[in-house]
């Protein structure tokens, strides 16, 4: 028994729709995908974003405490300036005093300076690895754009496939 020909288009209708539909529902599927690519990203962004920004206001501090100790450095220079003054016209006795007062100065500005040289280099790496973080960040940052790109394409196609089903 043959059945009619309507019935058979109906069914091959009803077939392409629900290809459609299924063609629609894995494209949303695959959108909320990149969206949560996108999210993941861009909240990797921040977070590198931030450490930068941290280590940037640590080697701020580094570079404060190394402007002290120049500063500690220029006030024993003076001391000793002071002091070979008095070296001149002194007796043996006062002589030997002062020069020992001298050689500790002479200690001490080496000891600022080098304590100074260290902090500026440690705020040299802390500046280059702000600026490593802030690369990253600009990548986490672009890879978010990217999966959010691929978000919206993937909807405007199940978008654009379901107006044709209706």
């Amino acid at each position: 028994m043959a059945k009619p020909s309507g019935d058979i288009e109906q069914i091959k209708e009803s077939r392409h729709m629900a290809e459609i539909h299924q063609d629609v529902a894995k494209l949303r599927s695959r959108a909320k995908k990149y969206g949560a690519q996108s999210a993941k990203f861009e909240k990797k962004s921040l977070r590198e974003e931030w450490w930068a920004q941290w280590y940037i206001k640590r080697a701020a501090k580094q570079r404060e405490k190394a402007k002290k100790l120049y500063k500690k450095v220029e006030d024993r220079v003076k001391e000793i300036q002071e002091e070979r003054k008095k070296l001149k016209g002194a007796s043996e006795k006062k002589a030997e005093k002062i020069k020992s007062k001298i050689s500790r100065l002479d200690k001490k500005v080496a000891r600022y300076k080098e304590k100074a040289r260290k902090r500026e280099s440690k705020a040299a790496k802390l500046n280059e690895k702000a600026a490593e973080l802030r690369i990253k960040s600009k990548t986490f940052k672009q890879r978010a754009v990217e999966a959010e790109n691929e978000h919206n394409a993937y909807m405007e196609r199940a978008d654009l496939l379901e107006k044709v089903t209706d």
